[in-house]
């Protein structure tokens, strides 16, 4: 359901603001769940997080366009495509491994809000200057 919300959120709002906000709540709610108890409200944390998460399969594709331009798309993507399969194969031992360091994962929910700050800065670099680059000046 998030993943077509997402996309049309994309559509209302534009690109750079629906990044912000749906990974805005994906890192508010994780820092927000080390503190939570009740199932009610851990339900919800899961919806922030899959507010989130759905950036990792629905905006990668328009991030390329926007930076790069539609010219070699495909071939772009084949290679920038590979990047959030190779994060979740290194992030998901990385979160076992902070369980195994620190005995919970508290740090690692803490540190998601962390994480998402270097991939927004990350984003703003790649899609700042890329419509100038592929679009005709006047």
């Amino acid at each position: 359901v998030l993943k077509p919300g997402l996309g049309h959120l994309v559509d209302f709002i534009g690109l750079r603001r629906a990044v912000v906000l749906t990974l805005g709540i994906f890192a508010a709610t994780s820092a927000v769940s080390v503190l939570v108890t009740s199932m009610a409200l851990y339900f919800l944390v899961m919806v922030g997080f899959a507010a989130g998460f759905t950036n990792g399969t629905v905006t990668p594709p328009l991030v390329v366009v926007r930076a790069f331009g539609p010219r070699d798309f495909a071939r772009t993507w084949g290679v920038l495509g590979m990047a959030y399969p190779l994060g979740m194969a290194v992030g998901t031992p990385t979160w076992g491994l902070v369980k195994d360091l620190m005995g919970e994962y508290t740090w690692a929910f803490l540190s998601v809000p962390v994480w998402v700050a270097l991939i927004l800065i990350g984003f703003a670099l790649a899609v700042r200057g890329g419509r100038r680059m592929w679009v005709e000046q006047g």
